[in-house]
Order: structure tokens, then C-alpha cells, then sequence
């Protein structure tokens, strides 16, 4: 109950981006295009600082052994993100902080379950999810529109937050490893080989329908994928049984989208 509430945290916090955006409108007519733009890149470096800094003094959270590699590139990845939002809507950026913060809420729910190198995949690929999510909502408010850009800015600034708080191995616990074996790592690899097709294509072919009515079509690929996981997934008893399952429902509840988008039209 603890960890699904801890889920649906994770999920509250996109929803409070989604309806946090005329706020940062008023900020940037109080203070300008500068100020917007030192600041989202600012607030990263301060938040990821002050997030380090109080777990590593008392919450005794980060490892003696620190991969700077991996730090290093998730802040390259990070930096890069703030390159991706139209240079002349600066208030876009504020994406890379948020979903620095959304990752690292992401590492310490996930982490419960998984570790290492699961826990990398698992939490930047279920970040990545809820950023698409996010644009989704956008599309549904009637004050917003959702961007492919603003997608793909969500999703590799996810990508970089979670190598940069595997890097500091947060959150590091003990789990016992469910048995696994060659074959089905092996279907593992496929699987998460048609969701992320199916998560790319979804979205970019949607987009490309911008009225009504909405097409389905577009969906089979991640219904089809949906199909693959009760069938062959579902039952995995595999260190990688709780990733495969939250990124899976997080992603399958993509497809209730079109369905409100026709409704709400």
C-alpha cells in the first residue's frame, strides 16, 4: 500500500507540472527573458547540490564509491536537454528541472524493489513514460497543447537525472534476485525492444492528427505490445518483474488518450 501510494506521488507530481505552467507565465513577465533563461539553467545545478547535500549529511544515502563517469555524463545529458526547447520560448526549459526532480523521486520508489543497473533502466524508462504522459495531459487542458519537443525534452532530462543519482548511488538497499535465466532475458530484450517502438510511435503519429476525428490505428502497436506482456510477461518471477510491470501499466494507460480526447471533444 506504501509503495503504490509512493507511485501515485510520482504521478501527482506530473499532474502539478501540467497546471503549474500559468505560474511560470506570470514569472516570466515579471522578470523577463534573462532571468528565465539563467535560471533554468540555475535551478538543475541547484537542486541536484541541495538534494546531495542533505542526503549525504543525514540521510547517509550516497555511497563512499561515487561513478563520476555516470555523473558526468547525466549532466552532459541534462545540459543537452536545455538545447532542445524552441530558444525562443525559454520557459520551456523549466523541463529539465522538473524532470530532474521527477527522476530522483522516481530512483527512491523504485529502489524498494530494484538496484544497480535495473534500477537505472527501470527508473529513467518509467520517467521517460510519465513525461509522455505529461504532454498528453497538456493536450487534454484547455489552456495548453501538447509538443513532441516538450516530450523529447521530458524524456532525455528523465534519462539524465537518473544517470546522475545512479552515479551517487541513492538509495542503495539490499533485495534478494528473483531467478532468471538466458531465455528469458531474452524475451526481456524483446519486449522492451516493442514498447519503446510503441512508445515512440504512438505519440508521433498522433501528433500528425491534430483534429478529429482521431484515428486508432496508431494505438495497435502499443495494444499489440500490451497483448505480448499479459501473455508471455505478466507472470515473470524475475529480478525485473516489478520494472516490467510498472513501466508496462504506465504505458498501456497511454491509450486511454485518444479515447478522452474524442470524449472531450
Amino acid at each position: 500500500m506504501r509503495l503504490t501510494t509512493l507511485y501515485l506521488g510520482c504521478a501527482l507530481l506530473v499532474v502539478l507540472y501540467v497546471n503549474l505552467f500559468p505560474i511560470l507565465e506570470i514569472v516570466f513577465r515579471l522578470f523577463g527573458d534573462t532571468f528565465i533563461q539563467k535560471a533554468t539553467i540555475g535551478i538543475p545545478i541547484i537542486a541536484a547540490g541541495g538534494i546531495l547535500l542533505y542526503f549525504g549529511r543525514y540521510g547517509r544515502q550516497i555511497s563512499s564509491q561515487i561513478h563520476w563517469m555516470s555523473v558526468i555524463l547525466g549532466l552532459t545529458v541534462c545540459l543537452s536537454a536545455l538545447l532542445i526547447p524552441d530558444p525562443k520560448i525559454s520557459i520551456k526549459r523549466i523541463h529539465v528541472s522538473e524532470y530532474l526532480l521527477l527522476s530522483f523521486f522516481v530512483r527512491y520508489v523504485m529502489s524498494h524493489k530494484m538496484q544497480a543497473g535495473s534500477l537505472l533502466l527501470f527508473a529513467s524508462f518509467f520517467t521517460v513514460t510519465l513525461g509522455i504522459h505529461d504532454e498528453f495531459l497538456q493536450g487534454l487542458h484547455p489552456q495548453r497543447t501538447y509538443g513532441l519537443r516538450d516530450m523529447m525534452v521530458n524524456g532525455v532530462a528523465g534519462v539524465g537525472g537518473g544517470l546522475v543519482w545512479h552515479g551517487f548511488n541513492l538509495f542503495r538497499r539490499d533485495h534478494q534476485k528473483g531467478p532468471s535465466s538466458q531465455k528469458k532475458s531474452t524475451i526481456h530484450f524483446v519486449y522492451l525492444t516493442m514498447l519503446s517502438i510503441a512508445l515512440l510511435v504512438f505519440p508521433v503519429t498522433l501528433h500528425s492528427f491534430p483534429s478529429l476525428p482521431v484515428p486508432l490505428w496508431p494505438c495497435l502497436p502499443l495494444f499489440a505490445t500490451s497483448i505480448f506482456y499479459f501473455f508471455l510477461i505478466r507472470n515473470d518471477v524475475s529480478d525485473w518483474s516489478h520494472g516490467l510491470m510498472v513501466i508496462s501499466y504506465s504505458s498501456f494507460f497511454l491509450l486511454f488518450y485518444p479515447l478522452a480526447i474524442l470524449v472531450q471533444k
